[in-house]
């Protein structure tokens, strides 16, 4: 799942600049802050000692339920 959507974020990154819609900044700074917020999501989600003693979130382990 991950290559195609490397795969579509690159051509449509390389499609706005051909187009003249953004400067190069523009476009890594969008993929710096999307990465960021991305790499976040992931690593938090699999800590998973820290949602041990989480008794109410979708990723507490089934048997905390």
């Amino acid at each position: 799942m991950a290559v195609p959507m490397a795969v579509a974020l690159v051509v449509t990154a390389l499609f706005r600049l051909n187009m003249g819609m953004h400067w190069p900044t523009d476009v890594v700074g969008g993929i710096m802050i999307s990465g960021t917020f991305v790499l976040a999501v992931f690593w938090a989600l699999h800590h998973t000692r820290w949602h041990r003693h989480c008794h109410s979130c979708l990723w507490a382990p089934a048997s905390a339920h």
